[in-house]
């Protein structure tokens, strides 16, 4: 897991239980592995900005390597002075692999396996959702591109080996996943088989669409999850890792969530971003079956509350774009 719009990550345990009774109860746990960052700058990354990872599964392409695709960003921070960049060059958003070692450590963010390399694109390519594809043995990266107008679109890349950077990982990019609508963010795919794909995207309210290529998406869908007024979510809701497969046939869906200020649970009243959770239904895709009334991670650290040593960090804000299964 990781802090939005900051220069450190993460890292949580979540159990997902469901009991056995008249009606299914889902509940999902979680367990802090440690309260410090896994990469921050500069003991343990080369850019000043190292957040929002999507995660890497191991497949022959990678030899078995697997770990953490990251935004990266370098903007002069100064003591007592806050510089949250954009725009191209060492300003714009850049993505790094960090691999995961035998003994739970990454190695150090430190060369660029993917990056800007035109207008389309050339003030930042940011927070990738990452699936891999067994039916083609490729990995398919959901990502927001910041045009040189600064207009940010869902877009799309793929890779034989994403752990590396061009010619050896031979990524390629397949554009605008929606032309047709500027600003456009945040997508998670499930892949049902290998002529059916489910998409869930965006960062107001999250919609569900379908298609029979992963790389071609002709409607935009309709709503699966709006924001709830008097809770944790109640300002916007936007999508996060790939669903997750379950025992049941069922699907684990964590997204994000920001609050407004009709939410009650202090010191959340101004707004705050929080982590939630749906379970989807496995035998209908559209079907939700339960849902978290409250939120599974929130700001807590000082890191992630933007307050001292570490100021220049956006406040109150946890934001989830990876998820491993470790069971």
């Amino acid at each position: 897991y990781i802090n939005r719009d900051n220069n450190m990550l993460r890292l949580l345990l979540l159990a997902l239980c469901a009991r056995e009774a008249a009606t299914v109860v889902w509940f999902v746990n979680t367990l802090e592995i440690t309260p410090l960052p896994l990469l921050e700058y500069p003991a343990t990354s080369d850019f000043q900005q190292t957040f929002n990872p999507g995660w890497i599964p191991p497949s022959r392409n990678t030899q078995g390597r697997h770990g953490l695709l990251i935004r990266v960003q370098n903007c002069t921070n100064q003591e007592d002075h806050c510089l949250h960049c954009h725009g191209p060059g060492r300003r714009a958003s850049k993505m790094v692999f960090s691999e995961l070692r035998y003994n739970n450590t990454f190695e150090p963010a430190s060369t660029v396996v993917f990056g800007p390399a035109g207008p389309v694109d050339v003030n930042g390519t940011e927070d990738p959702r990452v699936i891999y594809n067994p039916h083609d043995s490729l990995y398919y990266i959901f990502y927001t591109s910041f045009t040189s107008q600064s207009t940010p679109y869902l877009s799309l890349a793929s890779a034989e080996d994403p752990t590396r950077p061009n010619p050896i990982g031979k990524w390629k990019k397949h554009g605008f996943v929606f032309p047709h609508i500027p600003g456009s963010k945040s997508a998670a795919i499930l892949i049902k088989d290998s002529s059916h794909y489910v998409m869930y995207w965006g960062d107001t309210e999250i919609r569900v669409t379908e298609s029979n290529s992963i790389t071609t998406w002709p409607h935009e869908g309709v709503p699966f999850i709006k924001p709830r007024v008097g809770f944790f979510d109640s300002a916007l809701v936007e999508s996060g890792p790939p669903p997750m497969k379950l025992s049941t046939g069922d699907y684990l869906f964590i997204y994000n969530s920001a609050n407004g200020t009709d939410f009650p649970n202090k010191p959340y009243t101004t707004s705050a971003y929080h982590t939630g959770w749906v379970i989807i239904d496995g035998s209908n895709h559209t079907n939700i079956l339960a849902r978290s009334e409250d939120p599974i991670l929130s700001p807590t650290l000082l890191w992630e509350l933007g307050v001292p040593p570490y100021p220049c960090n956006v406040p109150h804000v946890v934001f989830v774009e990876g998820m491993r299964r470790i069971g």
